[in-house]
């Protein structure tokens, strides 16, 4: 507020970055400095706001510590708020009046998709169906009601309106960039909203969507939308390929050079011909093998609706197993965290994010300190150095080396020596006071 005042008296009434001074010369430079300290913390700020209709969030709300006057738009399609009133600042959105209504009415009265698997009304009709006699959902227009993630989200065409299926555990996805998107997130790759969502991986050669259906599929066709933000950069070299663990995948329709996608939100339908399996896979995966429309490699996506036959259906939760390693890798990382002293050589664990940081996959760094607020500092061999979630946000970036890194520890050699002679030009300076003492106590 102190900052806002000082910018008030020096350039009129509103923000400052809305008035451009007649000659920027006159300007002290005083409040230059205080531009730019300004625009600093109102870029990293973050108001501590938490939604009671959120998947981990507490019961009730949180209200804001302090007062701030904003002018805030939502964009059609978008979760995000954009400020208009000129002001930098990061706010989570207040929860509305229906937001808390539907989280209220949850608690007296559960939706469908929150009763148990086998209670669901479209896993009991899919249990009826066999290679013999499975449900067969044929393509008639994009984005029919006819497809097989509109059963689910429906309940088997049984609820009164559609409903995300990954937003609400029926079906899962993830993403060669795993949970996190730099925009948007997993669910809106199966958005079925009037306006696509801005959605898409990381700039990484083949980027890739997979879904983890929960059912056995012969697919006979698949739709995709383009999403929003990127107007131009629709797939154009991509493969459809399915799986029955995940693990193994068979590719059943190869795109090169396919322009078929253009403008955000286009849509289209292609069918298939997948090699002779009675009882279908349970997994698909979009898979990029080549630049997309403007060249790059983020994966843009806002929409995908499968047809096909439904031959039987999984007890299991779907991404269960996914979930089961990733808690499994969790709690091993927690289990040798005492581990992680000064010096010790690690390697990218299970969570990393950050890209070719380190040099790239193998690639072994040095711990350069203490785990502060689960946060650890790492030296790679590439010369890089930063700070890796270590228990923060339940993340574990980075794991000891061990057998399986044989022959990875290329570079790390170096960061060793460098910190020694750290470690010994401390010591030295150490024992060089503690002489420059002991000589100042005998004269």
């Amino acid at each position: 507020e102190e900052v806002q005042e000082v910018d008030e008296v020096q350039e009129g009434s509103g923000p400052s970055r809305d008035v451009a001074p007649p000659d920027a010369r006159a300007v002290p430079a005083l409040v230059h400095l205080v531009r730019k300290l300004q625009g600093i913390l109102a870029a990293i700020e973050r108001l501590p706001v938490q939604s009671c209709v959120g998947p981990h969030s507490l019961v009730g709300l949180d209200a804001l510590k302090r007062p701030l006057r904003l002018q805030l738009q939502r964009a059609p399609g978008e979760d995000g708020l954009i400020e208009l009133g000129g002001k930098v600042v990061k706010a989570e959105p207040l929860v509305t009046v229906q937001a808390l209504e539907q989280f209220l009415l949850t608690l007296v009265e559960p939706k469908w998709h929150d009763l148990p698997r086998s209670k669901l009304q479209y896993v009991s009709a899919l249990q009826r169906a066999t290679q013999a006699h499975p449900l067969v959902l044929e393509h008639e227009s994009d984005f029919d009601e006819n497809g097989l993630l509109f059963f689910v989200g429906t309940d088997g065409c049984k609820a009164d309106a559609w409903v995300n299926p990954a937003r609400h555990n029926l079906v899962s996805v993830i993403s060669s960039d795993g949970r996190t998107l730099p925009y948007g997130k997993l669910e809106d790759i199966l958005s079925r909203d009037r306006e696509p969502r801005n959605c898409h991986t990381k700039d990484r050669p083949n980027s890739w969507f997979s879904i983890d259906l929960g059912v056995s599929l012969i697919p006979t066709a698949y739709t995709l939308r383009h999403a929003r933000g990127y107007g131009k950069s629709a797939l154009r070299n991509w493969q459809l390929q399915v799986s029955k663990d995940g693990v193994e995948w068979v590719t059943i329709r190869v795109h090169e050079k396919d322009d078929t996608l253009a403008d955000p939100g286009s849509t289209h339908t292609w069918t298939l011909a997948p090699p002779k399996d009675e009882q279908g896979w349970r997994h698909v995966r979009i898979m990029q093998v080549g630049p997309n429309g403007t060249g790059k490699h983020f994966l843009s996506l806002s929409g995908l609706e499968l047809y096909g036959k439904v031959t039987g259906v999984f007890a299991d939760q779907p991404g269960k197993m996914l979930l089961e390693v990733e808690a499994a890798a969790r709690m091993e990382a927690r289990r040798h965290v005492h581990r992680m002293v000064v010096g010790a050589r690690v390697v990218r664990g299970h969570d990393w994010k950050w890209d070719n940081q380190d040099g790239g996959e193998g690639s072994v760094g040095v711990i350069q300190g203490e785990i502060l607020d689960g946060w650890l500092h790492v030296k790679w061999g590439n010369g890089e150095a930063n700070r890796y979630r270590m228990g923060a946000q339940d993340s574990y970036d980075v794991r000891l080396v061990d057998s399986r890194d044989a022959g990875t520890a290329e570079g790390s050699a170096v960061v060793m020596d460098e910190l020694i002679e750290e470690r010994v030009e401390a010591l030295a300076g150490i024992q060089g006071g503690i002489l420059s003492a002991a000589a100042g106590v005998e004269a």
